[in-house]
């Protein structure tokens, strides 16, 4: 929709000023900067601006790479993401299943980054036409969310594609 479009524009650029100034207050390395660049990066993806959001994401991940595994897990779920808006399943597949062994050792099990994971992991295998183990990783996963009124959206998300590859 337009009104999705326009915010998601306004958002890149309020993004944009956001890091210009904690970069210079706070420094690139701050885990501050790094969030907005995040969420400057995952506007960017929302617009379809994929070079930029590819470009963004792994300068995000280089940068925290070995210095901060939480955001380093962050950045690398958005370049899985891109991956997948590229129609690169086989790049999106590796890099979602790096993400979900990190999120597996952060987080606890039944939290949404780590759902948010394994969907977009089956997203991969989908587009990869491994539709028998997309299946099982979606039928595993609707029974922790299906309740779930903070998972309501994702849970959406997962029937859509359990629709998909029904075979």
């Amino acid at each position: 929709p337009r009104s999705t479009l326009s915010s998601s524009s306004a958002a890149s650029d309020v993004y944009k000023r956001q890091v210009a100034i904690r970069t210079r207050a706070l420094g690139a390395a701050h885990p501050e900067t790094g969030q907005s660049r995040g969420q400057r990066t995952q506007a960017l993806l929302a617009l379809g601006r994929l070079d930029e959001a590819e470009a963004g994401a792994r300068a995000l991940l280089a940068d925290l790479e070995g210095k901060d595994r939480f955001g380093a897990t962050l950045a690398r779920a958005t370049l899985g993401q891109v991956q997948l808006a590229r129609a690169r399943p086989a790049e999106a597949l590796a890099t979602c299943e790096a993400v979900l062994t990190e999120r597996r050792a952060l987080l606890p099990a039944a939290h949404p980054m780590l759902h948010q994971a394994r969907f977009d992991r089956a997203r991969a295998l989908a587009a990869l036409g491994r539709n028998a183990e997309a299946r099982a990783e979606l039928d595993a996963l609707l029974p922790e969310i299906a309740d779930r009124p903070e998972a309501a959206s994702l849970a959406a998300r997962v029937r859509e594609l359990r629709a998909q590859v029904e075979g």
